[in-house]
């Protein structure tokens, strides 16, 4: 019985089968089959993406961020994230993320994303960061109510 492989996105058909095929003429007179293995393989319907689209923001020097990658792959394969770019006071991780910038590291970052599924299809993507210096907030200057000195 010869085997045949096919791809389906279906995951309700994945697996084994056997497909017979009956052929017939004259009324039956003649009468033919032919059997095969029917491998079914899922097929690799695409490549990780971020759901909601990529997490940009800004902070101050000082603070923490810290947030998680939203991630979907569409046929359930294993995917990684590689990060590049990532200043020496960011983290990146499969799933997330953290920053925690300091005086100094104040500017504008452009760090790459990298999905890539364990059969190579992939999605590359750019975080920007703001990383701000802080800003003072001026005293308010209420009126002092003169206080009388007495000798």
């Amino acid at each position: 019985m010869p085997n045949v492989e096919v791809y389906a996105t279906d995951l309700g058909l994945i697996g084994d089968h056997v497909l017979v095929v009956t052929a017939s003429m004259n009324g039956g007179a003649f009468t033919e089959t032919a059997t095969w293995k029917l491998t079914i393989i899922q097929a690799n319907t695409g490549p990780p993406e971020l759901k909601g689209g990529v997490p940009s923001f800004s902070i101050e020097e000082g603070e923490e961020k810290h947030g998680y990658l939203n991630v979907i792959e569409p046929d359930g394969d294993l995917y990684f994230v590689q990060w590049s770019n990532l200043p020496s006071f960011a983290k990146g991780t499969q799933n997330k993320y953290s920053f925690t910038p300091e005086p100094g590291d104040s500017g504008s970052y452009t760090i790459g994303l990298k999905l890539q599924d364990v059969y190579g299809e992939e999605m590359a993507y750019e975080m920007i960061v703001e990383i701000n210096v802080p800003t003072l907030e001026e005293e308010s200057e209420e009126p002092v109510e003169p206080t009388e000195v007495k000798p």
